[in-house]
Order: structure tokens, then sequence, then C-alpha cells
């Protein structure tokens, strides 16, 4: 077992420590020995034939492989061992900074790592946090099933004609930049209706309006971005709209028929609208557990303003994390980087999760809320299966990568923050609505490619939808 050596003499209101760890030689001499039988086939030493040599020369000659083999995830390891048999609340790290190996003697490892700040539990009963779910009345059920109406209609192609506002066209277009930094984009199939600020744009319009099916009309811009080409503002474009066709939409009678075209385990209109109801009844439960969620962690930060000051390398790795993560999820649905203030709003968001997950476990260690094996046993249930492993080879990944420790800290949160809501009052102030409803909100959708117009398409079909 690892064994205390001498902490750094900073005051406990530090969160950057260090520590020095004794690991015992009998542990150090049982990894150097594995080490060094996993690569005593492969050596070949004068004097010796391959893989017969003595395993006190193999020790000799393998030195420095095996000082650098022990200061890596051999050393890390029994420092974060060290660490989680302490009363401490560990932020990041441990961060091995020296490591010194003599044969016959403990490994001497030399750690840093950051701790969470104490703070005072403050209030955390009776909150005012607690969202009750709106009630879906008969008319959102209506407004539910025009819109899955508006969804289900059909598109036809009708004579040829010049195009006008209002219309509803399909079209191909391709934009193709001039300073050759960028590569042309295409797209096809796009429908939209002209003169609609929702779908087309001024540009757009003033290029189709007049033209007929078939016809391709072109424009060099130097804002390619008013033909829905973000990614490529303010650099000189060539855009080229092909007008493939008019069409017209017919909406389906709201009927037997149209309840069975959207789903073909539904028989009947009566059915269809149990079933909106039931889809619009849980949207709401779940934007009432977000906003719930929200409040509690907006009131527990409120009343401890101290665990918004969290250890410096821990939140800056955690907000690098977050913008990268958040980064690729925009990447997969628009082109180019997200803007800055909606990287700035997640943030605030994380920081705000980050401070109140500080409360939270502290409240799981008042009221001992603690998370049972059968709990981790699904949890790591799931991870085997995540990881096509067989159970006994996934309890030891579970262990050694720390994928326990998480999955416990992330239960037990969890655990707390349902004893919170369970003790908490109704909201009635309008103020926090609004703000735990802008928190239950993620970055807006769009329906718009980031290379292509503001459109809609026109011939969406069932399975899309």
């Amino acid at each position: 077992m690892p064994v205390e050596g001498a902490t750094s003499p900073e005051s406990p209101e530090a969160t950057l420590r260090s520590a020095t760890i004794e690991v015992p030689w009998e542990l150090v001499e049982a990894e150097r020995d594995r080490l060094v039988s996993s690569q005593a086939r492969s050596i070949k030493l004068p004097g010796f034939r391959r893989g017969k040599a003595p395993l006190a020369v193999l020790n000799a000659h393998l030195g420095r492989e095996i000082e650098e083999a022990l200061s890596g995830t051999f050393a890390h390891t029994h420092a974060a061992i060290y660490l989680g048999r302490r009363d401490l609340r560990v932020a990041w790290g441990p961060n091995v900074k020296e490591c010194r190996y003599r044969p016959g003697k403990p490994l001497v490892v030399r750690a840093e790592f950051e701790v969470f700040p104490d703070f005072e539990l403050g209030e955390y009963l009776n909150l005012k946090v607690r969202f009750e779910p709106e009630k879906v009345s008969n008319e959102d059920v209506e407004g539910g099933l025009s819109a899955l109406r508006e969804r289900q209609a059909s598109f036809h192609n009708i004579d040829p004609r010049p195009a006008a506002v209002g219309d509803l066209v399909v079209v191909s277009m391709a934009i193709t930049p001039l300073d050759e930094k960028s590569e042309r984009s295409e797209q096809s199939e796009i429908g939209f209706e002209l003169g609609n600020p929702d779908m087309s744009t001024p540009a757009i319009d003033e290029l189709l309006v007049g033209a007929e099916p078939g016809e391709t009309v072109s424009a060099e811009t130097s804002r390619p971005q008013d033909f829905g080409a973000a990614g490529l503002a303010d650099r000189t474009s060539r855009v080229e709209i092909t007008l493939e066709r008019l069409v017209r939409r017919e909406l389906p009678d709201l009927d037997d028929e149209l309840a069975r075209d959207v789903d073909e385990n539904i028989k009947t209109l009566d059915d269809l609208r149990e079933r909106v109801r039931e889809g619009m009844q849980a949207q709401a439960d779940s934007l009432a557990e977000l906003k719930t969620r929200a409040a509690v962690e907006t009131a527990l930060v409120t009343g401890h303003p101290n665990t918004l000051q969290l250890p410096e390398r821990f939140f800056t790795e955690q907000m690098r994390r977050a913008v990268e993560a958040f980064s690729r999820d925009w990447a997969k649905e628009h082109s180019g980087d997200p803007p800055q203030e909606m990287i700035q709003l997640h943030l605030q968001r994380l920081h705000r999760r980050l401070a109140s997950d500080q409360v939270l476990d502290r409240i799981a260690t008042v009221e001992d809320i603690s998370v049972s094996a059968s709990e981790l046993h699904d949890v790591l249930a799931e991870y085997a299966e995540e990881n096509d492993m067989e159970p006994r080879e996934a309890a030891e990944a579970f262990e050694r990568s720390g994928e326990r420790y998480r999955a416990q800290t992330l239960l037990r949160r969890e655990k707390a923050m349902a004893f919170v809501i369970s003790e908490g009052l109704p909201s009635v102030d309008a103020s926090d609505d609004e703000a735990a409803s802008s928190e239950g909100s993620g970055p807006p959708e769009s329906n718009a490619s980031a290379d292509g117009p503001p459109a809609e398409r026109a011939g969406q079909n069932e399975a899309e939808e």
C-alpha cells in the first residue's frame, strides 16, 4: 500500500496542493518483474540465448525503461489511490511531477493536485424551485394535429410559368467562391416559398421572381450569407440558382386515413389524437423537469456564491473540454465554428452546473445519501454492453479507468438533486420561470444548412418525418 508522505505547506484554503507518496518496494518489485517478464522473450543479450537471460541481468539492462514505465501509469495510479483514501475533495489531478526509483527502496512519487475549496452549507430545503408541467388542452392537441397535417402535405408540379411571390419553388443552387480559398458548394431539391422571410431571403427572391422552370439565374455577390452560405461570409462568390419546378401543396383530410398514414399501428383519428396528446404531455413533463433542475442549480449557487470560485486548473480543463465538445456537435449540423455568444452562454451554464455540483455533493454527505451496490451493478452492466466486454473484464476496466468512481459520484448527485426537488416548493417567481426556461433550452435548431438558403424542403417524405 502507498504510505503517506509530506504534504505541501500551503494553507488549508489553497486549492493547488502537492503530496509526496511512497509506494512500498514489494508493490514496485512485482510491477517491475511483470514489465521485465513481458519483454524477456524478445531480448537477446550477449552470452545468453534469447529469453534465457537471468532476471537480475534483465533488470540491469532494462533499468531506464523500467524507471520510465514506473513513472507513468503505475505512479499515477498509486497517487490516485493515495488521494482517494483521504478526506479530500479532489478537483484535478494527480499530476505526477517527479518519480524516484531505486531498487530495493520505496518508489517516491511527488504529485500535484487541486481540491475544491471548503464552504459552509447554507439553505437547501424548502426552496421555491418546483415547476409543475403545463396541462395539455384540447386546443393544444388540435394545434398539434394541424402541425402534423402540415407535415403530411403532398406536393405536385404545376404547369410552367414565371415564378411569383407566394409560389412554392424547388431549386438547385451552386455557390463558387471567386477567391478559390473555399470549395464550390452545391445543393439540390431545395424547396421554399418565395417572399416568405422564414424560408427565403430578399436576394433569392430578386433572382427568382420572373424566372421560369428550367431557367438558371446567377449573380456575383460579396455577401454569400444572403443566400444561406454563412461559412463563406464576406467572400465574393458567384451564385447560380436553377428553378427546377413550381409546385402546389395539398393538405390531407383530417380523418382516419391520415392517422394510418402517420403510423400503420394507429387505426382511427381519435387514436391519433390521443397519441398527439400523450406526446405533447410528455414534452410538457420534460420541460417542467428541466426548468426545475435549472432552478435548483440557480438556487444552490445563489445561496453558496463561494462555489463559483472553482480551482483554476480544474475550471480551465472543464471549459476547454466543453468548447471542444460543443464545437464538434455544432459542426455536425452547421459549417464553421459556433458563434462566440453561443459558446459563452454554453460555458456560463456549465460554470453554474459545476458550482452547484459541489453543493449537491455536500448535501449528499449531510443527508447520508449513498449509492447502493445494485445501482452500481446496473451501471456496470451498461458499461459492459456499450464496450462489448465480458462482465469480469468490464468490472476490472470499470475500476481501473476510474469509471466506477465517476459513476458513483454522478449517481449520488442525481439522488441529492432528487432529494432537493422533493423537498422543494412550487416556484412562483416569473423571473425564475424565465431564467429556468432559458436554461432548459440548448442551441437553437435550424432547418437550414449553413451552405444553403434558409428554406424548407418541399417534398419531405414520411420516413423523414
